[in-house]
């Protein structure tokens, strides 16, 4: 893959040309659509804001409502932000010299192989993200439908938008417009979601298909070792063995680089994503519990609910897997048998050795390591604001 013109980045380049974000796009209309997306969010959050100050002493639920509503804002504004200030250029030319870094047939079919699971990933997410977002907005349809199917004798189901705004006009009376302007700015929202976050998925699949590779050269290395032990070798069988501890460092510095400018891309979105979704966690499920009576509105927001806490799920695995990569690199370093290297063999496993005794990670904003257990203590957290809003909530 020389370029982004494959089938493994088609989805991703296609978002982010569509949003205007492409770093090698030379399309003079993008000005122009980073202009409408930020025009499409400002004009969903304002209203969302009027609503909440409005409800502040009244309706504590529509405030959590509209908290949050907010804070989704806030995370779909800072994604298309830092899509735009970092535009992943670096990365994308990384991504690219690695798939031309070697011939060798069992490590391109590393590549194609964590490039496709990243795709199909991509496409997954996309579709889930799209469904999940599309039912959200359009389930408050289903009251003018019935009203229309099955009417009611003496009166008519309320027309309900899919979030509390105010736009100081008769919603009643602009159901339809007001629904198709939530609908299309939502959308918008989503498929800016979709082209960061399919972006930060084919990076990291990519990063773990190097690590394979580092993987299976040092798994060669061992075998050569054995050579060695077995006297089944050359007189140029140490050029060799210090050739491939060469290329095996080599690619670790180049993971290790590659892993940084993952951090310096996303660590801000994903400090700021992840504490959002934190909150999002407990207010969810307390609007879950305040929409018992609705079942429309309990379907919605425990889809809500579903969402973030799966998404949450899925921000921490990489760097998990990333941390998992980094100590399994260190573990082959040592069982390689690299006590049958030549010195300057040693030499230089060594070096590989101790920079492998640290593992990589990726963090939140300097904060947090994105790890499992990060993960773990940050969902309890999210449930104990749901205790203290539904303690809020009696009082």
């Amino acid at each position: 893959m020389n370029d982004f013109n494959s089938a493994y980045w088609k989805l991703t380049k296609f978002l982010q040309n569509f949003i205007g974000v492409w770093p090698y796009s030379s399309n003079s209309n993008d000005k122009f659509k980073r202009i409408m997306i930020y025009m499409a969010m400002y004009s969903l959050a304002v209203p969302v804001v009027l609503k909440l100050i409005e409800e502040v002493e009244s309706h504590i639920d529509i405030v959590i409502e509209n908290v949050f509503g907010e804070l989704y804002i806030l995370i779909v504004l800072m994604k298309y932000t830092m899509c735009i200030i970092n535009s992943n250029k670096k990365i994308y030319k990384l991504i690219r010299k690695h798939w031309t870094m070697t011939t060798d047939n069992e490590e391109l079919h590393i590549l194609k192989k964590f490039a496709n699971v990243g795709r199909l990933l991509s496409i997954t997410y996309a579709v889930f993200c799209f469904s999940v977002g599309g039912s959200f907005v359009i389930m408050p349809l289903i009251y003018p439908l019935l009203n229309y199917i099955s009417p009611l004798e003496n009166t008519t189901r309320p027309l309900q938008l899919p979030i509390y705004v105010q736009y100081y006009i008769d919603p009643q009376k602009y159901y339809a417009l007001l629904m198709i302007k939530i609908c299309v700015t939502s959308m918008f929202s989503v498929v800016v979601c979709i082209a960061h976050d399919t972006a930060y998925i084919m990076c990291i699949y990519h990063t773990f298909s190097l690590f394979e590779i580092v993987i299976l050269r040092l798994q060669r290395l061992a075998d050569m070792c054995y050579d060695i032990e077995t006297s089944k070798h050359s007189i140029n069988f140490d050029y060799k063995v210090y050739h491939r501890i060469i290329k095996s460092i080599d690619l670790h510095q180049s993971i290790i680089e590659n892993i940084q400018c993952i951090e310096k891309a996303f660590t801000i979105n994903l400090f700021i994503t992840v504490i959002a979704n934190t909150a999002a966690t407990g207010g969810g499920l307390f609007v879950v519990f305040m929409k018992l009576s609705s079942p429309i509105d309990l379907v919605r927001y425990g889809l809500f609910v579903t969402v973030i806490s799966v998404h949450k799920y899925f921000m921490f695995l990489p760097g998990q897997t990333i941390i998992n990569y980094s100590l399994l690199v260190f573990r082959l370093c040592y069982a390689c048998r690299w006590y049958n290297f030549s010195l300057k063999c040693k030499i230089l496993i060594q070096i590989m050795m101790a920079r492998s005794q640290q593992p990589c990670y990726l963090t939140g904003g300097k904060v947090f390591i994105l790890c499992l257990e990060t993960y773990s203590a940050l969902m309890k957290k999210g449930i104990s604001f749901f205790t203290i809003f539904v303690s809020i909530q009696k009082k």
